[in-house]
């Protein structure tokens, strides 16, 4: 298991105005010497300033975001892996997002 948190600011005029706070937690557990799972959540808090092309109307300055991934890593060889993600990804005030995907990795250096 391991976490991290990550706290962002643009250096700019807005520094310490606009931020993004982000925590992620990260769960592995090696299923055989071969094969890992791995389950990630990252929590988003997104401190926006009104742009000025917002208009008068309401503006939510607030966004929240949650993102939960899982994945299983097939090791082939030294260099090489296979992994198949699954993600589920909802911001506040939208809809939920759900995706899927298979990646084969190799390693050059």
């Amino acid at each position: 298991m391991s976490s991290r948190v990550d706290l962002t600011s643009p250096f700019t005029e807005q520094f310490g105005k606009v931020y993004k706070l982000t925590f992620i937690e990260d769960y592995v557990y090696e299923v055989s010497n071969r094969v890992d799972f791995i389950l990630r959540n990252a929590l988003t808090l997104d401190i926006r300033d009104r742009p000025t092309y917002a208009g008068p109307g309401p503006f939510n300055r607030h966004i929240v975001s949650n993102v939960l991934s899982s994945a299983f890593v097939f090791f082939i060889e030294n260099k090489t892996n296979f992994s198949l993600n699954a993600q589920l990804d909802k911001v506040e005030g939208k809809p939920l997002l759900q995706s899927f995907s298979g990646t084969l990795n190799y390693r050059i250096f």
